[in-house]
């Protein structure tokens, strides 16, 4: 019955095949990041509304400090891949081929800051004309610390 509950408890998130850094430098240049077959389970209890269609969640590891006491290393981040801009929030993004979660925020003229949560870590302004190169991978559901 305890084994019923826990597998009934239980999503499967694919891992992607690279961390997230979070002030370590996850230098992804000339790297291709791409799903593992490893399912990670985790509990339905996570989500306020357990995603129907898990095909773009993905999950994957944090390396580094600068979103302490937000995220610690060796937490992980539950991820919808997908590159819309939906509101502030916690985002996983390839700025200037390094593969980061930081916090978004978007200026009504357009400037995208790109916040680091330890004041001890750059956090970033990025204007609407400016030329670095900012991607967004996809929106953090959910962290586990």
């Amino acid at each position: 019955s305890n084994l019923k509950e826990t597998e009934t408890d239980q999503i499967f998130i694919r891992k992607l095949s690279s961390s997230v850094g979070a002030g370590e430098s996850v230098d992804i240049n000339g790297i291709e990041i791409y799903d593992t077959d490893v399912l990670v389970p985790f509990s339905r209890m996570l989500f306020k509304v357990c995603p129907k269609n898990t095909s773009r969640i993905r999950c994957m590891p944090v390396e580094g400090y600068s979103m302490v006491p937000m995220l610690y290393p060796d937490s992980w981040v539950i991820a919808d891949v997908t590159a819309k801009f939906e509101g502030d929030g916690l985002y996983i993004i390839n700025y200037c081929d390094q593969f980061m979660v930081k916090l978004l925020q978007k200026s009504p003229d357009g400037t995208l800051h790109i916040k680091s949560v330890n004041k001890d870590y750059e956090s970033y302004d990025i204007g609407p004309d400016d030329d670095a190169q900012v991607y967004i991978v996809g929106k953090v559901l959910r962290c586990v610390i």
